[in-house]
């Protein structure tokens, strides 16, 4: 009786366990088409304006030097390596793509509320970038602009959602992309 009592014991113990994961790292590497793009324009917590630009649309981020400033909705891409950004493509002899801009990349604060942070430095500014998910299937959707605190390593819990802060009036810039090559 005592031999059944502890391996029913160490059957219960062992298949009851939780399993720990711990998140994983985004799945940004590959070619990706910018598909949609939604700005908010936020106040007091409230939208106050909303525009979405779908394929065919242009979208021109003034007063801004980032890659993306200009974008055509349905027509621009990036691709991403696993340590490099690679925007502006054009074509090569024979059919191959290359790309003007190139920037190296890091990617910290991997969580489970959200994927993380993506950094790289441009010509003339250090670019954050909020991932909000990230899937192979479903797509990529970035946070271009908005209200963290990237450089605090704490993400802070408001009304708004994880890594916004309290502000009375900021800009909210949400893109969407789909993959289109490995």
């Amino acid at each position: 009786m005592i031999r059944l009592s502890t391996i029913s014991i160490i059957i219960y113990l062992v298949f009851s366990c939780e399993k720990y994961t711990q998140p994983s790292e985004p799945k940004i590497q590959g070619q990706w088409l910018i598909s949609r793009i939604d700005f908010y324009r936020i106040e007091n917590e409230d939208t106050i304006k909303e525009i979405h630009y779908y394929p065919g649309d242009v979208f021109i981020l003034p007063n801004e030097n980032s890659p993306l400033d200009t974008v055509l909705v349905g027509s621009t891409y990036f691709a991403c390596s696993g340590v490099e950004f690679y925007f502006d493509p054009y074509f090569i002899y024979g059919g191959a793509t290359s790309y003007k801009n190139r920037y190296f990349y890091s990617i910290t604060e991997v969580n489970y509320d959200f994927p993380g942070f993506v950094y790289f430095n441009s010509e003339k500014r250090k670019n954050v970038w909020k991932i909000i998910s990230s899937e192979y299937i479903s797509g990529l959707l970035l946070q271009l602009k908005g209200q963290w605190d990237p450089k605090s390593g704490v993400i802070k819990q408001s009304t708004l959602g994880y890594g916004r802060q309290r502000a009375s009036k900021y800009d909210a810039l949400y893109m969407q992309c789909t993959r289109i090559g490995p």
